[in-house]
């Protein structure tokens, strides 16, 4: 738990201090003509690119399924709704979640009622795919988050 606090708050800072936010960075080039946030999230996605397919190949390469297949599925008309829905959410919030995290640490009040809708949405999110209950047990917990170190396939 401490290490998660530590990694919380490390990388709570620079995403503070970088005013680190993704839609920001989609729409800064439109506004103002500044592209550094752009790129900054551009290398983000190629460094992680990266290491993704070194995790990829290296289950591969054992025999072992590639991770990050199990749960794509055929794009819908329910994905485009719900990507318009998030993007008029992220407007109506003034930022994506990572901005809204920056702009509490700053001092923006307004922004802590958007980050408490959030928690909100996560949690009623996560209580339709628990059965209606925010209980999980200690192996659910320690099989999530397996799930999102080493993917899926590999718990």
């Amino acid at each position: 738990m401490v290490f998660f606090w530590i990694t919380g708050n490390v990388f709570g800072f620079i995403l503070q201090r970088a005013r680190f936010c993704f839609t920001a960075s989609l729409r800064d080039p439109y506004l103002t003509g500044g592209t550094t946030l752009t790129k900054a999230v551009l290398t983000a996605f190629a460094i992680t690119s990266i290491g993704f397919i070194a995790i990829q190949y290296g289950a591969v390469s054992k025999g072992l399924p590639m991770p990050g297949q199990a749960y794509v599925v055929p794009i819908s008309a329910a994905t485009a709704i719900g990507a318009f829905m998030f993007g008029i959410g992220m407007v109506i919030a003034g930022g994506c979640a990572s901005g809204t995290c920056m702009r509490v640490g700053e001092g923006f009040h307004m922004q802590i009622l958007s980050l408490f809708f959030f928690v909100v949405g996560s949690s009623g999110v996560l209580m339709i795919l628990d059965g209606g209950s925010l209980t999980l047990s200690l192996r659910e917990k320690r099989s999530i988050f397996r799930m999102f170190l080493v993917g899926p396939e590999l718990l």
